[in-house]
């Protein structure tokens, strides 16, 4: 298993508020998203992109994505239903793969594992 793994996840679209807000839930989970580096969030073209490590491998990072998708505590649960989810973690020395997807109206994350 990976020590670190990197992450990547995008999320589109997205509004300027819900692109705020959920930089500032990934910012204050430090063990979720920032195990040893810094996280990246950026907004383009209504496409959010999030740079991130993870601890051992970015499982976490998901199950922060699931928590949101199916909670009720996220005010921009709506918009987060009926957008598309891609990521990636990888910790190529290690072996380590994984990805994961929803398209707009899923309820949950697929994960695709190496």
């Amino acid at each position: 298993m990976a020590n670190i793994a990197d992450g990547w996840m995008s999320i589109a679209p997205v509004s300027k508020a819900f692109f705020d807000e959920l930089c500032v839930r990934i910012k204050v989970c430090p063990m979720i998203f920032s195990y040893g580096g810094p996280v990246d969030c950026s907004l383009r073209d209504q496409k959010m992109e999030i740079g991130f490590t993870g601890r051992w491998q970015c499982r976490d990072a998901w199950g922060f994505m699931d928590d949101l998708l199916t909670g009720d505590d996220f005010p921009f649960k709506e918009e987060l239903l009926n957008s598309r989810i891609d990521g990636r973690g990888e910790e190529p020395y290690c072996g380590y793969l994984e990805g994961i997807r929803k398209l707009p109206g899923e309820t949950v994350l697929k994960r695709r594992f190496k």
